[in-house]
């Protein structure tokens, strides 16, 4: 899977959304380094989800991510995608004065529960 680089400002952090024992995830909403409107939804999965705790809103962070797409077919048989920018890696460098609060984080891919009455989100 082909990993991307961005590095951006944090602008806002979700809470934890826990569908089971088994599903976490908690999205990361980051604006665009270079002053633009842009804003760009990230997810951390799983043991992952905590990192987000050490973020501060406008802590720039660099941001190493790959996208997974998934195809989920609903009980009234339309088809829906859902594609999401999942972290693999985090390094704030707000905080590189002191200790790396996030560095070479990698996340393992996580299984996504899903019934057949519910969209995998």
């Amino acid at each position: 899977m082909e990993s991307h680089t961005e590095t951006m400002f944090v602008h806002q952090i979700n809470a934890l959304d826990e569908r089971n024992e088994r599903f976490l995830k908690r999205e990361v909403i980051f604006k665009e380094a270079l002053g633009g409107d842009s804003r760009f939804k990230f997810v951390l999965l799983g043991d992952n989800t905590p990192l987000a705790d050490e973020l501060d809103i406008n802590d720039q962070v660099t941001v190493h991510f790959h996208f997974e797409g998934r195809e989920w077919i609903s009980p009234q048989e339309k088809q829906v995608i859902f594609t999401d920018m999942v972290i693999d890696r985090m390094v704030n460098l707000t905080n590189l004065e002191g200790d790396l609060v996030m560095a070479d984080v990698q996340t393992q891919p996580q299984p996504q529960p899903q019934t057949e009455d519910e969209p995998p989100f």
